[in-house]
C-alpha cells in the first residue's frame, strides 16, 4: 500500500480506507438496531392486542 497523492499532501491510503470502514460499520449498526426495534415494537403491539382480545373473551364469553 503506498501514499496517495491529494493536493500534493501524502495520504496514506490505509487511514482513508479505515475511514471508510468505520462509516459502514457505524451504518450497518444503525440500521440493525432499527431493525431489532421495529420487531420489538410488532411484538409488543402484538401481545398488547392478544391481551386486550383475551380479556375481552372473559367478558363476553362465545358458546
Amino acid at each position: 500500500m503506498g501514499n496517495e497523492e491529494r493536493e500534493g499532501i501524502p495520504v496514506p491510503n490505509w487511514s482513508i480506507r479505515f475511514h471508510y470502514e468505520e462509516k459502514k460499520r457505524e451504518k450497518r449498526r444503525r440500521r440493525v438496531e432499527g431493525r431489532q426495534s421495529r420487531v420489538r415494537n410488532a411484538i409488543d403491539l402484538v401481545t398488547d392486542q392478544a391481551k386486550k382480545s383475551q380479556s375481552a373473551l372473559l367478558f363476553f364469553p362465545h358458546n
